[in-house]
């Protein structure tokens, strides 16, 4: 029986990490646009279960990433994409800060 070698870009090197964050880009839910972190709003579901914007990038929970424009974050709430991508209900306030923040 001949050995199946394994090619070695496969499997990724210990310490290293492959997709959307390895080159520190993130991706906007309402459009799908890759970018750097710093162009786009950051919603942030913290650990104890309330769901805000995230205007310094650095509050701990499961963040969400839309682009810092009104079309994209109108685009957000309308396709229920935040709701979608923390898999559970956003607060109806949340919509309206994200609606009037400019």
């Amino acid at each position: 029986m001949r050995k199946v070698s394994r090619s070695s870009n496969s499997v990724p090197k210990p310490g290293t990490r492959k997709g959307a964050h390895a080159s520190g880009t993130r991706r906007c839910i309402a459009c799908g646009k890759f970018g750097q972190k710093s162009e786009f709003l950051r919603i942030v579901k913290t650990p104890d279960g309330k769901t805000e914007p995230d205007p310094n990038g650095k509050t701990p929970g499961r963040g969400a990433y839309v682009c810092d424009t009104q079309e994209c974050i109108g685009n957000a709430v309308k396709k229920g994409r935040i709701s979608g991508s923390f898999k559970s209900a956003v607060p109806s306030e949340l919509y309206e800060k994200l609606r009037n923040k400019e």
